[in-house]
């Protein structure tokens, strides 16, 4: 009889652990900005290849353009995270962002772990009436930032570039960004994109590193300047080097593929160029693994609660709306 009893005492603590580990499950949101069809295929590569990498739940959430900042596409992956038993969530974007920028703020926000961002972004950006993802009691979140200076990012594009190079000690390796919309993005934008450039010159072969921003969202104006100070830098360098261009995004551009808006944009100059992304590079989906296992190992997740974060605010004119024509069609890079 005693045996029996520890049999079944021990059963029991068999299967409340087990039913505590399922109430713990652990997935991963893998935030992506979200465009036309063949944008959104790559992304569901890349989900794929982080799925494989991690061996937990993966799921995608477009925070712009397809959904363009609702609750569409997050909401969905909300579902379906919770359908496979998830409860904590590492939110984890495809993006160099840290914090101080539009699309990780419409993340936070729409998640209701956050505010729509600090200024605010006008309605047209953020999808006014701003609709908040319907989230489990037992969801709890961690949002990750982006991949600032990390080592397995920047050995992708170096090895973008080595796909390209002929004499490393005689080129130019010159990343290409999209860039921030706002202005009031830019002084982080930089900086984290600065710190990925400062590790790719850590590691780099080449005679020099340089990187430019086309802001293709920004004003008019905006991004005459941003053209001129890319033909200006590559003309430089082409004085002494061989410019090799390559894009730190996540998709490949289409914007660099032969007879691209950006080859267009620079005609008359000599250069190589790279139309290649991040994704479908083995590090990039390491790079996911490895902020996932960060994450977690903190231990820091917030439970969601939109009443707190419920208010849309309006940024004044000229604040780099001009220039939008044809985006909630779908991201064109």
């Amino acid at each position: 009889m005693r045996k029996c009893i520890v049999f079944i005492a021990v059963l029991f603590l068999v299967l409340l652990a087990g039913r505590g580990f399922a109430d713990e499950r652990a997935g991963i949101l893998l935030l992506e900005h979200g465009g036309d069809q063949e944008f959104n295929e790559g992304a569901e590569e890349l989900r794929d290849a982080v799925r494989s990498a991690t061996g937990v739940p993966v799921e995608l959430g477009y925070v712009c353009c397809v959904t363009w900042g609702n609750s569409g596409s997050m909401q969905y992956a909300v579902n379906k995270l919770a359908k496979q038993g998830v409860t904590k969530v590492v939110a984890i974007p495809a993006f160099v962002h840290s914090k101080d920028n539009g699309l990780l703020s419409r993340a936070h926000n729409i998640l209701g772990i956050g505010p729509v961002g600090t200024p605010p972004f006008n309605k047209e950006m953020t999808g006014a009436p701003l609709k908040f993802a319907s989230v489990p009691q037992n969801m709890t979140f961690a949002v990750t930032d982006g991949w600032r200076g990390d080592e397995l990012i920047a050995g992708i594009l170096l090895d973008r570039g080595k796909d390209i190079s002929k004499n490393p000690k005689e080129e130019t390796l010159f990343v290409l960004d999209h860039g921030a919309t706002y202005d009031w993005e830019m002084p982080e934008y930089d900086k984290t994109l600065n710190e990925l450039i400062e590790t790719v010159k850590s590691k780099s072969p080449y005679k020099r590193v340089a990187y430019g921003y086309w802001r293709d969202d920004a004003d008019k104006e905006i991004k005459v300047v941003q053209k001129e100070k890319i033909r200006n830098t590559i003309a430089e360098a082409s004085k002494d080097s061989k410019v090799l261009v390559v894009c730190a995004q996540t998709q490949d551009i289409r914007s660099m593929k032969p007879n691209g808006k950006w080859i267009k944009e620079l005609s008359g100059l000599t250069f190589d160029f790279n139309s290649h992304g991040l994704n479908r590079h083995p590090n990039f989906a390491l790079w996911f693994k490895k902020k996932f296992n960060e994450a977690m190992a903190t231990g820091q997740f917030v439970k969601s609660d939109p009443s707190k974060y419920n208010q849309v605010a309006e940024i004044p004119a000229h604040s780099g709306m001009q220039g939008m024509e044809g985006v909630q069609g779908g991201h064109k890079m």
